[in-house]
């Protein structure tokens, strides 16, 4: 068992993982503070999240399973964390026996001082054009391979690895991305040559398009659910627990006609709103939604013509389960059904794979 710690922008999430399932612990959400500078904001994230993290050690839930314990794991979640992708490519001049450290040695490091690497790995290495797995040992005078760097800000990763080390001081602390978890969610999967790859988080979509392990275009959206749902709340004068209710609704009687939300105060919300409100909600989604079909138009109009010869795969990652039903499913929706992008790229006709992350 690991105990897993989930950065979002303004929520902690804690889960135990365990044969592969992840299992909700606890949840500890802070409020925005209008003009706050980020340096305070991420002295106050660190902060809460030893306080959480003190709180379960001494909670009867890790003392009944602190011996299954390995490890705990912090993943980051935008904004905590962002990512970089290096296409490198060199010529050896004579044929050269390739170990692990020369890939390493090529990588361009950061110039910034406040940078800490969070996760780094190469993908796609190809010696004298032909693409390989491993590298160490085999002999080449071309070699050309990405790598991706995820960092952070190396003040509040720093700062965050000791707060949690000195509680869980028993246990090794490591950090880690969502985006490296996708990556490794999926690395020993059977894939199409092409995938147009989507994370959608709380308040950013990441979109990206490769092609035989070649990342083409990544695209960052800085728009994703919580804008929506602060733009309703506006509107209605509601909290964010009613706008959840309503779109759960709204969508449930889209696809099916019938509500399936087992709630009784959501049971039969949406049919029950007056038009006016439907057509502000339909608005403000239809608003969201489309801002980022914009940014994936954007990305598949980017892609070079020999990357589209043929059938792509969809794949929407959602962070949990809430995303996906709230918003992540509403995308799929317009991602099948738009044209532009039905011109631009061959999708796969099996089904969008939307899958949710914890």
């Amino acid at each position: 068992m690991r105990i897993t710690l989930v950065l979002k922008p303004y929520a902690i999430e804690v889960y135990s993982y365990e044969n592969s399932v992840y299992t909700l612990v606890g949840i500890e959400e802070t409020t925005r503070i209008q003009e706050e500078s980020l340096s305070d904001y991420e002295k106050r994230m660190i902060f809460v999240c030893k306080d959480l993290c003190s709180d379960m050690r001494a909670s009867p839930f890790f003392k009944a399973v602190a011996k299954k314990v390995e490890g705990i794991d912090i993943i980051l979640c935008a904004p905590w964390c962002v990512y970089d992708v290096m296409q490198v490519e060199k010529d050896l001049e004579k044929p050269t026996r390739i170990e692990e450290s020369q890939l390493n040695a090529m990588r361009v490091k950061k110039a910034e001082d406040d940078v800490y690497i969070v996760e780094s790995y190469t993908s796609n290495i190809l010696l004298n054009g032909y693409s390989v797995q491993k590298v160490e040992g085999q002999m080449a005078e071309h070699i050309q391979f990405q790598y991706v760097h995820i960092y952070a800000n190396k003040s509040f990763a720093t700062a965050l690895l000791k707060a949690i080390e000195s509680v869980f001081h028993t246990h090794k602390v490591v950090l880690t991305s969502v985006y490296g978890l996708v990556e490794r969610m999926t690395s020993s999967e059977k894939k199409l040559a092409y995938e147009l790859r989507v994370i959608i988080e709380e308040e950013s979509v990441d979109i990206a398009y490769t092609a035989d392990g070649l990342h083409i275009v990544n695209t960052f959206v800085p728009y994703s659910y919580k804008h929506l749902e602060e733009a309703i709340c506006q509107k209605l004068a509601a909290n964010p627990e009613m706008v959840t209710s309503i779109l759960e609704s709204r969508y449930q009687t889209m696809q099916s006609g019938i509500l399936l939300a087992p709630g009784k105060s959501a049971k039969k919300l949406w049919p029950d709103l007056d038009q006016a409100t439907k057509d502000i909600v339909n608005v403000l989604v239809a608003e969201s939604i489309d801002q980022v079909i914009k940014s994936i138009r954007d990305c598949v109009d980017s892609i070079g013509i020999e990357y589209t010869k043929d059938f792509v795969a969809i794949r929407i990652f959602c962070l949990d389960q809430a995303l996906l039903s709230l918003y992540g499913n509403e995308l799929s929706d317009h991602i099948k059904n738009d044209a532009y992008i039905g011109m631009k790229i061959r999708i796969a006709e099996e089904p969008i794979s939307i899958t949710h992350i914890f």
